[in-house]
This record gives C-alpha cells, sequence and structure tokens, in this order.
C-alpha cells in the first residue's frame, strides 16, 4: 500500500558499528536486511500514555481524539490528535508508545526514549472516513512507521535522521510528491515543551517532517545543516509542509525566516 515503506529500506543517515557507507554530505547509510525481531503483542503503557497525553495537553493544547491500535506489535503506538484554536490554526498529531521500550543508541546519544508528532493544516481532512483515502491518511500511517521502526530493527531515530518510502522512494500517496521524512527538534515549542519527562526518564519529542525526493537527495549530497538552510529560505510554517503542492525547498532560496533556528 502507498505510504508504508518496504521491509528492509529504513532509515537513511542510521550510524551503526561497521557501518562504512557514507553519502557525499556526510550522512550514513544503512540498507536494514528483513526484520529478524519476532513479533510480540504489546497492550500498552497506561503511565507513559498519560504522561506524555499530560505534557502535551499542557504544552500545546486539550486532545481531540485518540486513533487507538486495536492490534499492537512489540510496542502500542496510538495517534492523539490535538485539533486547532484560536492562535493555533493547525493540528497536531503526536505518539504514545514509541518510548514503551529503550532505542539501541550508539555511545554518545543521550536520549534513549523518544515519541514523534507533525503538525498539519487546519482543513486536513481527519476521520475514518477519511483515511479510507491515503493522500489524507499517509501522515498517521507515517508517525506510526517512524514510531515502530527503532523496536523493529534494533535501532534508533533522532534528529537529522531521514526516512524514505522505498527505495527508491514513492510518493506517500497519489498527487503528492512527498516520499520520505526526515526528524528534526521540534522547535516550534518551548524548550522545556521538547522532552517529556515522567520520572527519571527523558522522552525526546522529534517532529516528523515530509519531504521531496529532490530534498532527500540534497540532505544526502549536501547535509542537514544545508538542508535547513534551504527550508529557511522556503518561509513555510510546518504544518504547510505536507501540503501536495508546497514548492521544493531546493528548487530555490528565498529570504530567511527566523523561525528556522537551524545553524
Amino acid at each position: 500500500m502507498s505510504g508504508q515503506p518496504p521491509p528492509g529500506q529504513p532509515p537513511s543517515n542510521q550510524p551503526s558499528p561497521g557501518d562504512d557507507e557514507v553519502s557525499p554530505g556526510g550522512s550514513k547509510l544503512l540498507r536494514y536486511p528483513q526484520r529478524t525481531i519476532p513479533a510480540r503483542s504489546s497492550d500498552g503503557d497506561g503511565d507513559l500514555i498519560d504522561a506524555v497525553s499530560d505534557h502535551m495537553e499542557r504544552h500545546i493544547g486539550e486532545i481531540h481524539l485518540v486513533f487507538h491500535e486495536v492490534v499492537s506489535d512489540l510496542v502500542h503506538v496510538d495517534v492523539h490528535w490535538i485539533a486547532p484554536g484560536p492562535d493555533r490554526p493547525y493540528h497536531t498529531l503526536f505518539t504514545t508508545g514509541m518510548a514503551e521500550a529503550p532505542m539501541n543508541v550508539p555511545e554518545g546519544v543521550t536520549h534513549r526514549y523518544a515519541e514523534m508528532l507533525t503538525m498539519l493544516p487546519s482543513d486536513w481532512p481527519l476521520s475514518q472516513d477519511s483515511f479510507k483515502n491515503e493522500a489524507h491518511y499517509w501522515p498517521v500511517r507515517w508517525l506510526k512507521t517512524c514510531a515502530r521502526l527503532p523496536h523493529e530493527y534494533d535501532t534508533w531515530f533522532g534528529a537529522g535522521h531521514t526516512m524514505p518510502n522505498g527505495d527508491p522512494p514513492e510518493p506517500f500517496a497519489p498527487g503528492t510528491p512527498l516520499c520520505g521524512v526526515i526528524a528534526i527538534t521540534p522547535f516550534m515549542l518551548p524548550e522545556e515543551a521538547q522532552q517529556v519527562r515522567p520520572g527519571s526518564r527523558a522522552i525526546q519529542l522529534l517532529y516528523m517532517l515530509p519531504l521531496t525526493a529532490a530534498e532527500m537527495q540534497f540532505k544526502l549530497d549536501e547535509g542537514s545543516d544545508a538542508l535547513y538552510d534551504k527550508f529557511e529560505a522556503l518561509r513555510l510554517p510546518p504544518h504547510e509542509m505536507a501540503l501536495p503542492g508546497r514548492p521544493c525547498a531546493v528548487a530555490g532560496a528565498r529570504k530567511r525566516r527566523k523561525w528556522w533556528p537551524f545553524k
């Protein structure tokens, strides 16, 4: 189905011992073999769900609805929906369950737990009926894909990592050129909101930003910092980056905007 990465493809820029394939821009590349970790059902971690949900409601807004998983493999990943508000002209979607188990991070990485979030335009259809159309559902599918990947492949997912929809990457749905994602620090949130700390556990929030094939290739050729500069020049708010008709950031640069603070 469109939007689901073929087994063995995700993600790029995943550091690991013995990985010696590097792109011209310095990104380490991993091409995973077929999954070998056996399936294991999960009913979820209620304390974790409550902690992340309370944190997001405190810093963003009230949760409108939760898209629950019926059957979960390894970790129980739900997607929570915060509807637009008077000072919030966009939907916010975030996961709970990715942090149910630690990621296999390399030495020097300080966060072993993470959850995903993204934002969508206020007119984006978010209903069970609209989800029958992959053009509407793919952001939810890909939040869950990113959240489950570290546990399926005994790896990790962090800021600057990209994941294509296949190799070569294919559009998430008919009518959109978007075909991959990059995880970035959620700079649109206050610094104190970018991590959830239930007890002694530190959970890093990662923003899922959709990419075109040209943007993914540019990142591999030139590096993350060069791509962030292109995002600055694009002058689009994060929630409009999922629009199928939005301009490609590497097709041309315009005046920078301060809310892309990547230097």
